[in-house]
């Protein structure tokens, strides 16, 4: 029930996408800020976010191998050098969302609770098994016009494909689901971001706040509909299995 944690400067170009990726994973878009020093630098489909510190910035995902070269120049165009990144994290360890980290050397390992700090930034690590067995989210706290707004990075709680019942390879996985839910169902976050951006309309809230609608991140039921929703799926998809 682990989360590995890199320290590099650069990440691997390269590598065709998958024929099978959907369109979207692959698709550019503008970044930009959110709240903060927090960035949405990944793609159409999948998220990648860069909180930035007083002492460098922190990249929460990478997207896949292909997306490297993408992840990069978008980095670069919020105005971040690519050397003032100093830490590369992940949420769960899915192709999807660390195959442009892969080649990085885990330099250390964080575990459930536990506090990672760069400058002025504070990262917490909270367990959310399931999706993945070492599925983590990140929370932290930013000041946004005055205001200290809680922010969670979401680990997927979805089942998307997962075996439920009889599953060798992750026997305890419908028990790490529920645990997970219940643990998310406690916790508050006024802005939710998920490592797949339209669960939470990540870009969709963009576009609002482009269009004059100033908080359109800040939502605090954002997370309990979302953990509402994915438990029914979940239930759902547990007692067709079973």
């Amino acid at each position: 029930m682990k989360l590995a944690l890199a320290v590099a400067l650069v990440f691997s170009l390269a590598a065709r996408a998958s024929a099978g990726d959907p369109p979207e994973w692959s698709t550019p878009v503008k970044p930009f800020r959110i709240a903060g020093t927090i960035y949405y630098v990944g793609t159409q489909g999948l998220a990648a976010y860069l909180i930035v510190s007083n002492q460098g910035a922190i990249l929460l995902d990478g997207t896949t191998a292909a997306n490297a070269a993408l992840i990069e120049r978008n980095i670069e165009a919020v105005g971040v050098p690519l050397r003032a990144v100093k830490r590369l994290i992940s949420d769960h360890a899915h192709e999807d969302h660390v195959g442009a980290l892969a080649p990085i050397k885990v330099d250390r390992v964080i575990h459930d609770g536990e506090v990672m700090q760069l400058g002025d930034v504070t990262l917490t690590a909270h367990l959310t098994p399931g999706h993945t067995p070492g599925c983590t989210s990140w929370s932290t706290t930013v000041d946004e016009k005055g205001r200290q707004l809680n922010v969670l990075f979401l680990c997927s709680i979805t089942v998307a494909g997962n075996v439920l019942v009889g599953n060798h390879a992750y026997p305890q996985i419908a028990a790490d689901y529920r645990a997970s839910f219940r643990k998310l169902q406690s916790m508050k976050a006024d802005i939710l971001l998920p490592s797949h951006p339209d669960m939470a309309d990540v870009l969709e809230r963009e576009a609002r706040r482009e269009a004059g609608e100033s908080d359109a991140f800040i939502d605090p039921q954002a997370l309990p509909s979302l953990v509402a929703q994915s438990r029914a799926a979940f239930e759902a998809a547990l007692s067709s299995a079973q």
